[in-house]
Order: C-alpha cells, then structure tokens, then sequence
C-alpha cells in the first residue's frame, strides 16, 4: 500500500535516472548526425548544380549559413534561389565556412574540414579536390584500460572503433570529472 506506493516511485525514479542521460547523448548523436548529412547534401548539390551548368551559374553552400547558394560566393549571391539546409544551433562548426563549385568541372574553390561538435561527439566532413565529401564519426567515450581500470580517462575514437572498446566494458561520453579534452586520437 503506502510502502508500496513508495517503492514503485524509487523505481520510477532510478529508471528515469539512468534513461534521461542515455536519451540526452542519443538526441545529441541524432542531432550531428542530421547536421551531417544537411551539410553533404548541400555540398553535393551545389556540386551538381554547377556541373550542370543550371542558371549559367556556379553554386555553393555556406556552412555557417546552412544555405545553398547561386553565385562564385556567398557575400555576391543571388538570394531569390537560396536554397535552406537547417542545422540545430547548439551544434558547434569550426574549419570550412563555404565551398562555391566551378562551372561544367565542379572543382571546389576551397578543400579541407568542417568540423562539427555537439557534447561528446564530433563529426568531420572533409570535402577533396574533386569535390566530393566524406566524413569520419569520432566521438567521446570513457576508456578503462584492461588490467587497470582506476586509470579510466577520456578517448576520442571513430564509430568503427566502438565495438572493441565497448567489449572491454569502456563507456560512451568523456568520464566524469575528467578535464582531458579527448583528443588522443586513438582508433
């Protein structure tokens, strides 16, 4: 009765404990995801609107904006056909700010990263020389080392890394009260 009442709250009240942070670190994994493949998608369609010579015109896609664009650059375009890939707020862009595509070849006017961070996790989008764009998940988890598990600190690894580490028991984000920033680049 009363005690019982009691105990099925205590419960409630665990599960809802251990459940909220695993749903909050999904949410967040979900997030960077879909930024990640908005920013691919613009990218790839500037790429190809620019092949196809669409407009007379070449196009590009602003990253900081989220905004596919007709022009050689995002400050000169033609606003009437922006094109809009939403990116949540709360995720973190550092590296590439816009890539504008040449005419017929598609050849990007800037290479390189976007690195994209949202808590523990990260993405890196990383656009070559003939345009296209790849990425390369790497996220945050708390490694105990086998033998010596007092010794748990704060990894950045890629997704295809997880499956070794969780099989040793390592848990996913950076371990509590730890200050490393996760950057041992292990894989």
């Amino acid at each position: 009765t009363f005690v019982e009442g009691l105990i099925v709250i205590a419960i409630l009240g665990i599960l809802t404990g251990v459940t909220l942070p695993m749903y909050k670190e999904y949410r967040e994994r979900v997030d960077l995801e879909l930024a990640a493949d908005q920013i691919t998608q613009g990218l790839n369609r500037a790429k190809l609107l620019s092949e196809l010579n669409e407009q007379d015109s070449p196009w590009g896609f602003s990253i900081d904006e989220g905004v596919l664009f007709k022009g050689g650059n995002y400050g000169m375009r033609d606003a009437a056909f922006d094109e809009a890939y939403p990116i949540e707020e709360d995720i973190a862009t550092s590296g590439l700010s816009a890539v504008s595509f040449a005419q017929i070849t598609g050849t990007p006017s800037a290479t390189g990263s976007v690195t994209l961070g949202l808590g523990g996790s990260t993405v890196v989008l990383t656009v070559g020389g003939d345009g296209s764009v790849s990425s390369n998940d790497r996220f945050a988890i708390c490694h105990y080392p086998p033998g010596n598990p007092q010794n748990a600190h704060t990894l950045t690894i890629s997704e295809s890394a997880w499956p070794a580490h969780q099989g040793h028991g390592d848990t996913l984000g950076p371990c509590p009260g730890d200050d490393d920033d996760g950057e041992d680049g292990e894989d």
